[in-house]
């Protein structure tokens, strides 16, 4: 028992680490861009857009998995004929049939975020590909609209800001025909292919362990019920008690 409490008390530490290690790095990347957030307005507004994204991919992940998630079931309820699992169920719901749409919403934005902080340089690259990103919206919209005949309220949250982020990068100026320098390409094909690699390789593992977690929780949850319960205790070995019985 003693060694299951060390292995189980380094766990929580591990787990610990990695939950304020991430919020460190997301402060200090917070930091290395400060001045350009502060510096051009517009460029805050494409970082707020793209965190709204990758909280909204974070969602749309637990719905497709079917991993229970109380914001992401108020969200999907949102319309009076919304149902986000009947799309996220659908085949068009992979890329090719392989990768989701929702692993490749949380990378794209995930680079964004990237792109915008630690190199704004490269925001006009990343307004282009977001304009190429664009004709996906309509067939979204459409395919909800007459394959599906359902609404996923949070993937219009997500052809929404793809179109707001088309919006600032106009208004901005950003939309422009770029000189094309093969470093600056190079680098934005990696970060975008980058996150893209990680979150693949990282999520079955975390879904794996999700899903653990709820089938535990489940299963303790049905135990805890009275006729569950009773019809535990009616198996167990039975022994006739009396007065005379010390």
């Amino acid at each position: 028992e003693r060694a299951e409490f060390k292995k189980n008390r380094r766990k929580e530490l591990f787990q610990a680490t990695l939950k304020y290690a991430s919020i460190l790095s997301i402060a200090t990347l917070f930091c290395i861009g400060f001045n350009n957030l502060i510096t051009y307005p517009q460029i805050l507004l494409l970082l707020l857009a793209n965190i709204v994204g990758v909280y909204i991919g974070y969602l749309l992940i637990h719905k497709q998995l079917h991993i229970p998630n109380s914001y992401a079931d108020k969200l999907c309820s949102l319309l009076k004929k919304g149902g986000c699992n009947e799309v996220l169920d659908s085949s068009a719901a992979k890329f090719l049939g392989v990768v989701g749409w929702s692993e490749i919403g949380l990378s794209y934005f995930s680079s964004n975020i990237l792109i915008t902080v630690l190199f704004p340089q490269l925001i006009i690259y990343m307004a282009l590909i977001n304009m190429c990103a664009l004709p996906y919206s309509f067939w979204s919209v459409w395919y909800q609209r007459f394959r599906a005949k359902q609404w996923c309220p949070l993937c219009l949250i997500v052809q929404m800001l793809l179109w707001m982020i088309f919006v600032i990068d106009l208004l901005s100026g950003f939309i422009i025909i770029p000189q094309f320098i093969l470093t600056d390409i190079l680098l934005t094909g990696i970060i975008y292919v980058l996150p893209f690699l990680l979150i693949s390789f990282a999520l079955p593992q975390l879904i794996n362990e999700r899903r653990l977690q709820w089938t535990i929780e489940e299963m303790n949850e049905l135990k805890m019920k009275p006729e569950v319960f009773e019809a535990l205790l009616k198996q167990q070995p039975h022994y006739e008690v009396d007065l005379s019985t010390s």
